[in-house]
């Protein structure tokens, strides 16, 4: 597989990939061609080398639409026919499957419409049924498990997907079979004109003294973070059966015999030699009978907080829970912002060895770090009183 990277040009966001040789002709049909259900691709030229740029503008990968929420049946299943589609579009330019990457980070999507495109790459290496295969264990991983249709549908998917024989009719079948969701239930509710989402405008000029709009800030409650340590999924338990690791048994300690009772040597009292004199350690403070936990000079006695504060309002907002992703959609971040310099998922908040780690999200008017722009999907560690501006909005992190 060629290597994929992000890039940020002006106002647009790109997947890149390097052109290898012997792709012409494939490369051919997706420039001359618009192929419904693709991802738009151009030919440039950088620095001595052709490279192949991909539009993900306005676009979040379906990894990320799904790192706070569990997939459901129809939405699943809407995106298994968008996959089945696609497929067969390609196959009218003479396009085979194998090109097509289906994994959870490189399938992009709008987050209000959820409607998919998908990344091709001039001659792939992984077969169809191995690009499917990625793909129902990330929806075995990530659909609704309360919901036992769900786990149950994804589960039969797998299954059939690991049949060598299985061609791209089986699949279309199977959703037949199963019946495929009305695309009405994926699709948001109409807005009324108040209600309407605002579009992401380029920022004008920050001026310090001009008074702001007030931000729109609503934090609901978040459920505490799952506890660490990957488990065993439940799918590869079935699958697999769920082995444990051996353990080896303490092996008990013989008991010593006890000591023979024997009487105590007579001892001279020396209390009385020293009766009145004052030692050093009677100035000593006792220690508790409970000594409690030893703990490391410059341990913190409570978790350290993590703060962003507007700049303006200071208005101060408790990140208590991780990854936490800022943005104008409430729907689907923790911290929505009404100004219209934000886009829709802006950016991402995570947290590794207590240190805060900031990530752009494909953001139409980016973010920034003391003044300094990321890149599309760069991250970089926070430190305290760095100031972050989202589009044109102004935060510290404290």
């Amino acid at each position: 597989m060629k290597k994929l990277r992000y890039r940020k040009s002006m106002n647009h966001n790109y997947l890149v990939a390097d052109k290898n040789g012997g792709d012409d002709w494939q490369l051919d049909m997706l420039l001359e061609n618009h192929i419904p259900g693709l991802l738009p691709v151009s030919l440039r030229m950088n620095e001595g080398q052709e490279e192949l740029y991909y539009e993900i503008s306005s676009l979040q990968p379906l990894s990320r639409i799904y790192e706070h929420k569990e997939m459901r049946l129809e939405e699943a299943g809407h995106l298994l026919a968008a996959v089945s589609e696609t497929v067969r579009k390609l196959q009218e330019y003479m396009l085979g499957g194998e090109g097509l990457l289906l994994g959870g980070d490189v399938i992009f999507t709008d987050p209000e419409e959820l409607s998919p495109s998908f990344l091709y790459l001039p001659c792939g290496g992984n077969s169809l049924r191995e690009q499917l295969l990625e793909l129902a264990e990330y929806l075995m991983e990530h659909m609704e498990q309360s919901d036992a249709a769900s786990s149950i549908w994804a589960y039969q998917l797998y299954k059939r997907l690991r049949n060598e024989n299985f061609v791209l009719s089986d699949l279309e079948e199977y959703l037949r079979e199963k019946g495929e969701p009305e695309p009405s239930v994926i699709r948001q509710p109409v807005f009324t004109e108040e209600e309407l989402p605002e579009k992401e405008t380029a920022p004008e000029p920050f001026d310090e003294e001009e008074p702001a709009e007030e931000l729109v800030i609503t934090m609901e409650e978040k459920k505490e973070e799952k506890e660490a340590g990957e488990k065993m999924s439940w799918w590869k338990r079935l699958l697999f059966g769920n082995k444990k690791e051996k353990t080896k048994k303490p092996v008990p300690r013989k008991a010593e015999p006890p000591e023979e009772d024997t009487e105590p040597a007579e001892q001279y009292d020396f209390s009385a030699a020293f009766a009145g004199l004052e030692t050093e350690a009677d100035n000593i403070n006792p220690a508790p009978e409970d000594y409690g936990k030893t703990v490391f000079l410059g341990e913190a006695d409570e978790p350290v907080e993590n703060v962003l504060a507007e700049k303006r309002s200071g208005k101060r907002i408790p990140m208590d829970h991780f990854p936490f992703f800022i943005g104008k959609m409430k729907e689907r971040v923790d911290l929505p912002l009404s100004d219209g310099s934000v886009s829709r998922i802006h950016a991402r908040i995570r947290l590794q060895n207590g240190r805060a780690f900031l990530q752009d999200c494909h953001s139409t008017n980016g973010t920034f770090v003391n003044g300094i722009q990321l890149e599309s999907e760069e991250e970089v560690m926070l430190e305290r009183d760095d100031e972050i501006r989202f589009g044109r909005v102004v935060f510290s992190y404290c």
